[in-house]
């Protein structure tokens, strides 16, 4: 899925794999999921807003710059050991 503009992704369960990107500086994320997200959110400079709590799936994670706004939410990862490298 590529997001531009105001998206929102909230009230999602089960098994949520499909890949996530924003597509540029100007695209902003609404996030509030119940199931861990199985693939990996390119932020491509934009803004996630975490309307409630997410949680990423082991070895999943957030790449690319951009902003994370919690909001008094969490952003989880997965139950196993994360390495983030320089990629």
């Amino acid at each position: 899925i590529v997001l531009s503009g105001n998206s929102t992704l909230e009230g999602l369960t089960g098994n949520f794999g499909k890949s996530i990107a924003l597509n540029n500086a100007a695209s902003k994320l609404n996030l509030n999921v119940a199931t861990p997200i199985s693939s990996n959110i390119n932020l491509a400079g934009g803004t996630i807003n975490l309307t409630g709590n997410a949680q990423l799936a082991d070895g999943k994670m957030v790449k690319g710059a951009g902003t994370i706004n919690a909001n008094g939410n969490k952003l989880a990862t997965g139950g196993q050991p994360l390495t983030i490298g320089n990629n």
